[in-house]
């Protein structure tokens, strides 16, 4: 038969099998069953090849003296579809063996219905494998799109920071030129005014001499006379050098305020152009925070890049990050948090463990402290203040509780370190302080009042050095922690450290002299910078060199920012002014130190801090630095709260 009839089938690019009988015209098989595949189908027929097929009912056939029996198995369909048909067209394929029939039959009895479903399959086989490839070219061309928008958006950031670290360098170097300049102008305002004077003393002198020399020539005494002139003119000698140095030092001066105030301008569009980039920066960490947060338990990966702490969520990172959240007022994201602890967390010895696996929810630390379900419970309160939802609060009473229980058994008021532990640390028992006063704010409860007071008198007569003026790291140890510092001053505030005896000028002078530092620094993009901030202690103490604690250096530059608005409220703008430009320096610095990371979805464009500028290194309070270029919670935690000028315990 010809080809006008065969172009009637559709190609069929997936291959089903057909099983055939050939019939005489009675109906009746005269073949044994025959295995095939179809090759084309159309709505009246299908073309199937079959090996080794008789040339005999090839004839028979051809010659209409047999008809086919046909049974269809279409894939995924449970049953064979049945059909009658007869020989349209046939043909022999070129190759010898195996012996290869081309069959074109049409139907002659087909259920309408199933001959639907045929052809259902057949356009459908026709029209998936394309709109997969489709499906696959645009998923790669979506990936690469995906790809290159990260390396854009991550080559932005990249840049962003960049300019935040160009600019946070001038800043400080226009600053530190600024302060000398500042100096200078003092020191030659002085010689002006010591010459000022040495010129009047002259002119004095020169005027009594000229009296006295006047009075000489009345006597005519020329010897006197001529002494007297002599030491006029070596006078007016005097007073001419003095004049000079006057117009050199007026020179000076001008020139330093000419230069003064070229570098004010050039600061004041620094500042206005790294306004618009701590912005950015900001947004930056958020996402790092976001992107940080498992979907599994609600936790925050305490490190992003470091193998010694994989999937470890700390309880006093997860505070930390809740009270972001509940700045951000993403109460969700605070919620997820705060269920893992009410509902999921295991406890040990009573408490919280000091971390948790933020995938598997398993404990991963079974150490337990006092201090992280401190912060855990001035979170959850925090949570009720901002959204009036309670149901944490029973969580928060367990704490307050169990605190109280560790507090009954150390004896001297203080709140130990933890369960079966005797040692005392100053910053927690600051923190729990905070917490009992707001959680008797909440209930009313005097034992938590009593608690407190017992606390604070616990340090002001253990926890303060008043020989050092400075605060004590525990019970009978004087070693420096700046956080203790830092910590003091946004619990108490000055006017409270004052009336407790403790002077907060000497605090802060305390850790200016033993515990700040200037480290250089490779920064994210290979770069060796210049950066100063506070260390963990006194580094001399510890015979090694200085390291940056990001998350303290946050913490100072509240309490920078807390002495800022006291002095402010004061009208001391003086001490008020300096305090602010402390604080602002500090967060420059601090600026010099992010790091960006790249990924897509949730994770694109994401940015933070690192725990401290060295990997491995002492703190001096027991545990070492994790890895510089792991992105740390507890610091970008930390730091936002400094940018947003947040002071976690006030009310």
């Amino acid at each position: 038969m010809g080809a006008p009839e065969r172009r009637k089938y559709v190609r069929l690019n997936k291959i089903f099998p057909v099983e055939l009988k050939i019939l005489d015209l009675h109906k009746k098989p005269i073949s044994d069953l025959l295995q095939g595949f179809t090759r084309d189908v159309s709505f009246e027929g299908v073309c199937v090849e079959i090996n080794n097929f008789p040339d005999g009912y090839v004839e028979l056939l051809q010659k209409k003296k047999a008809q086919v029996a046909l049974f269809l198995n279409i894939p995924f369909k449970k049953d064979s579809i049945k059909a009658v048909g007869r020989l349209a067209w046939s043909k022999k394929t070129a190759t010898p063996y195996p012996r290869s029939y081309l069959l074109g039959l049409a139907y002659d009895v087909i259920d309408r219905e199933e001959q639907k479903r045929i052809m259902h399959y057949a356009k459908i086989s026709t029209i998936v494998p394309r709109a997969l490839t489709f499906c696959a070219a645009f998923l790669l061309l979506f990936l690469f799109y995906l790809f290159i928008l990260n390396v854009k958006l991550t080559h932005s950031n990249r840049f962003l920071v960049h300019q935040l670290t160009e600019l946070s360098e001038e800043r400080s170097c226009i600053t530190e030129q600024l302060d000398k300049i500042a100096t200078e102008k003092v020191i030659i305002g002085n010689m002006l005014q010591r010459g000022t004077n040495e010129r009047r003393i002259l002119m004095e002198k020169i005027k009594m001499l000229e009296n006295e020399k006047d009075i000489e020539e009345q006597k005519q005494n020329i010897i006197e006379v001529e002494k007297l002139a002599s030491e006029c003119k070596g006078l007016h000698k005097q007073l001419n050098v003095l004049l000079k140095e006057k117009a050199f030092m007026e020179e000076k001066l001008k020139h330093y305020t000419y230069s003064q105030e070229s570098l004010k301008t050039k600061l004041a569009q620094i500042v206005g152009e790294r306004i618009m980039l701590q912005d950015k920066t900001l947004n930056l960490m958020r996402r790092w925070l976001y992107s940080a947060q498992s979907s599994k338990t609600g936790l925050v990966v305490s490190y992003d890049n470091d193998s010694t702490c994989v999937d470890a969520g700390f309880t006093y990172d997860q505070a930390l990050s809740a009270l972001n959240f509940i700045q951000f007022q993403d109460y969700e994201k605070a919620a997820a948090i705060f269920d893992f602890y009410q509902e999921k967390a295991k406890k040990v010895k009573g408490g919280f463990a000091n971390a948790y696996d933020v995938i598997t929810g398993r404990v991963s630390e079974y150490i337990v402290h006092s201090g992280p379900s401190i912060y855990l419970g001035v979170a959850m309160v925090e949570y009720a203040d901002k959204t009036g939802d309670k149901q944490y609060l029973s969580t928060v009473y367990e704490i307050g509780n169990w605190l109280l229980a560790l507090q009954e058994g150390s004896g001297n008021g203080a709140l130990p370190g933890g369960p079966q532990l005797d040692w005392v640390s100053t910053e927690q028992n600051i923190a729990v302080f905070i917490f009992f006063q707001r959680l008797y704010t909440l209930t009313r409860d005097k034992r938590y009042a009593v608690a407190g007071r017992r606390i604070l008198g616990w340090i002001k007569n253990h926890g303060y050095n008043r020989a050092l003026k400075r605060l004590n790291r525990g019970s009978d140890d004087p070693m420096i922690a700046t956080d203790t510092i830092a910590l003091s001053i946004m619990a108490f505030g000055p006017k409270q450290l004052h009336s407790m005896g403790i002077d907060v000028n000497a605090l802060v002078s305390s850790a200016e002299e033993h515990c700040k530092v200037t480290v250089r620094y490779r920064n994210a993009f290979g770069k060796l910078v210049t950066v100063t901030g506070y260390d963990f202690c006194s580094p001399t103490s510890l015979g090694r060199e200085g390291v940056i604690s990001v998350e303290w250096t946050a913490q100072m530059v509240i309490a920078y920012q807390q002495l800022n608005m006291f002095y402010a409220e004061r009208g001391d703008e003086d001490k008020a002014q300096w305090y602010a430009h402390k604080a602002d320096f500090y967060l420059g610095e601090l600026e010099k130190l992010v790091l960006i990371r790249s990924g897509i979805g949730k994770k694109k464009g994401s940015g933070g801090l690192p725990y401290a500028t060295s990997s491995k290194v002492s703190t001096g309070h027991g545990w070492f630095t994790p890895n510089s270029a792991s992105i740390s919670a507890a610091a970008t935690n930390f730091a936002i709260f400094a940018k947003q000028e947040y002071n976690i315990f006030s009310e």
